[in-house]
């Protein structure tokens, strides 16, 4: 399969156009990996994307664990797949009085991730 690197400008476009990707996290000497819905602001040139989580769920475990984290971002056209790869640092921001879980009344955490690192690549499928 035959590919190509993207410019920052469409890895940013596509990270903007969706709204999901693949967080990847290591802690506890094994990985993680869990489907986030996320949102993104851009200000200034800077790019922040943001996502909702559960403070007693595995995500949160293995945050505390390790901060660090990349996420998966891929859209799939006619003939082609691009894909790309964000690294960075996870800060949980605010708490939320929003959860549906039973253990505890303010469980809802507001996670940001500050990108250290951005790269993508479309891959030709003919």
């Amino acid at each position: 399969m035959n590919y190509e690197k993207l410019k920052l400008q469409e890895c940013s476009n596509i990270i903007q156009n969706k709204n999901r990707g693949v967080l990847s996290l290591c802690g506890y000497s094994a990985p993680y990996q869990e489907l986030v819905f996320y949102d993104t602001d851009c200000f200034c040139g800077c790019l922040n994307i943001y996502f909702k989580t559960c403070d007693c769920g595995t995500l949160m475990k293995y945050l505390k664990a390790n901060n660090s984290a990349s996420l998966l971002i891929s859209r799939k056209c006619n003939n082609y797949i691009e894909t790309v790869i964000i690294e960075g640092d996870l800060e949980v921001l605010g708490d939320e009085v929003d959860c549906c879980c039973k253990k505890k009344e303010e469980c809802f955490k507001t996670v940001q991730l500050t990108i250290n690192n951005i790269c993508g690549k479309k891959y030709y499928m003919c």
